[in-house]
């Protein structure tokens, strides 16, 4: 009887111990701390306000936050581009020449039901104090909308026998319009509205007035294969060292 007492007792404080030691692990370990979460939050709450949708938020590889979103497509980035188109037709040692400047205004954003916007904060020790790393995992931006606001007449010259039709007219119009928008979806300008989303991203992080500093903030750009725009071969990934100094 004093043996099956003692290997309950024993047995109870194994498990006891084991329990304690698990909560110990999450509680120190495992689960975010309050001010972590507090940031975290406050994130979220600052991209629905510049964006109107929120995105997944993870802490230590944790979903504090699902993502939200009223609307499917979120325009981040609008871009004005100016298209200068040239033509010109020699027949019969008779020439007509027109140039052309198309004005239009692409508006850049997010499919959130094919692609996903998330970010995560990761805490750990360093050198007795904490290091914070926020990174941001961000869907190759798409161009949602491409408008034409006005185009000029630069150049309109016929020759004595070779005329323009009016077809011709439209057709070079909308030659023109086609060529600006493959210009809108071509990587320089997916670029410039990359690097305008980091910067605007890094300010809203500033301006937040979070009860922790990030050391690091990292951009992971996400290659996708949507219709109207170019597949990328890898991964973007920028990372910015940062100090108070820096923006």
């Amino acid at each position: 009887m004093k043996f099956k007492t003692k290997a309950v007792l024993y047995l109870t404080v194994v498990l006891f111990a084991a329990a304690f030691g698990t909560g110990i692990f999450y509680y120190f370990i495992v689960k975010p701390s309050e001010v972590v979460v507090n940031a975290g939050k406050k994130i979220a709450d600052g991209v629905a306000a510049a964006f109107d949708f929120s995105p997944r938020i993870s802490i230590k590889n944790t979903v504090v936050y699902e993502e939200k979103a009223a609307i499917l497509e979120v325009a981040v980035y609008s871009q004005r581009v100016i298209y200068d188109y040239e033509y010109s037709d020699t027949w019969l040692g008779s020439t007509k020449e027109m140039h052309l400047r198309g004005f239009y205004l692409a508006k850049y954003g997010f499919n959130l039901k094919k692609q996903d916007f998330s970010i995560n904060i990761s805490e750990s020790d360093n050198n007795g104090g904490k290091f914070y790393q926020l990174t941001f995992m961000i869907p190759e931006p798409l161009l949602l909308t491409f408008e034409t606001e006005n185009y000029r007449v630069i150049r309109d010259r016929e020759g004595w026998w070779n005329s323009f039709k009016e077809q011709d007219r439209e057709n070079a119009v909308n030659s023109m319009r086609e060529a600006a928008r493959r210009k809108a979806i071509s990587l320089e300008y997916r670029d410039q509205v990359k690097n305008a989303l980091e910067s605007q991203l890094k300010t809203m992080i500033k301006e937040l007035s979070l009860d922790i500093e990030f050391n690091q903030i990292n951009f992971v750009w996400q290659s996708i294969e949507l219709e109207g725009l170019p597949k990328l071969d890898s991964l973007r990934n920028y990372s910015d060292e940062i100090n108070p100094e820096s923006f």
